[in-house]
């Protein structure tokens, strides 16, 4: 199964981040979330297991209050009901790549 670029679906928005489920299977749930310099995605948790490989960039996760630096090529993975937030305080846009467990 492809899923199209050009289909993506707006499903986050704020003044400084933006997200797009580019794909949606049974089992998975996959958005690309950029962050400008400066924004912030606040804190949140889900009952669901999520992974995070950033695409391009380097920014902030703050994972249960504990800060971790991300740079391109790395992946995090959050397990569920846990807090989680993002910070980009570099000059470049930071893109992640959303893996949502939906069992």
């Amino acid at each position: 199964m492809i899923f199209k670029y050009s289909d993506k679906e707006k499903v986050f928005e704020n003044d400084k981040a933006v997200g797009y489920r580019i794909a949606e299977t049974e089992c998975k749930e996959f958005v690309e979330l950029s962050i400008i310099p400066g924004g912030v995605v606040p804190e949140h948790s889900l009952p669901i297991n999520v992974s995070f490989h950033v695409k391009e960039g380097r920014g902030e996760a703050i994972v249960n209050g504990e800060s971790v630096m991300v740079k391109t090529g790395d992946v995090l993975v959050v397990n569920k009901d846990v807090n989680r937030e993002w910070r980009n305080e570099s000059f470049t846009v930071l893109v992640l790549l959303v893996i949502k467990d939906k069992k």
